[in-house]
């Protein structure tokens, strides 16, 4: 697990490269500039990348044009049922 900006982006150049990542938008550094790098990065050209964000404002922004995402959930508005079902799905792939 990466808990701040600049240690994902120290970490997308090198392995092993996720199975997925869970992006919360509001960290130390710009997630968005994670977002960014990764989708440029050939190594992380599959990896999906899910936004998590408690601004409602964000998430519509991100559900519409997802910038590079694989979809967006607004904290507080999901199960954990729901983020099971999305790690397990991409575990088994």
């Amino acid at each position: 697990m990466i808990t701040d900006g600049v240690e994902a982006l120290r970490r997308l150049d090198k392995s092993p490269i996720p199975t997925l990542v869970l992006l919360d938008l509001h960290c130390r550094m710009s997630r968005r500039r994670v977002l960014a790098h990764a989708r440029v990065n050939p190594s992380w050209k599959d990896v999906p990348i899910y936004i998590i964000t408690a601004d409602a404002k964000l998430a519509e922004g991100y559900q519409w044009n997802p910038r590079g995402a694989n979809g967006t959930f607004l904290k507080g508005n999901y199960s954990i049922d729901l983020l099971q079902e999305l790690l397990e799905k991409y575990v088994q792939s």
